[in-house]
């Protein structure tokens, strides 16, 4: 079975756009996320409101969990 050359490079072009990350500090203290398409890292540097003692927490969500709220946050915040 042979690919067809346009269906691959519509299959790579996908593939480099879903997984591209998009980095953004926040004015919290020290956090940041890096969003793709196909994933969300979230890094907590000064995470005092989430858990009072613990200063740095990285989560990770994969598609489809990272096109909701962030981790933790919604709950204790």
């Amino acid at each position: 079975m042979k690919i067809n050359g346009k269906i691959l490079a519509a299959v790579i072009v996908i593939l480099i756009v879903s997984f591209t990350p998009i980095p953004r500090q926040w004015k919290d203290g020290g956090t940041s996320t890096y969003e793709a398409i196909a994933y969300r890292i979230v890094d907590y540097s000064r995470n005092v409101f989430v858990y009072p003692g613990e200063m740095q927490q990285v989560h990770v969500q994969i598609f489809p969990k990272n096109l909701g709220p962030w981790p933790e946050v919604e709950y204790l915040a």
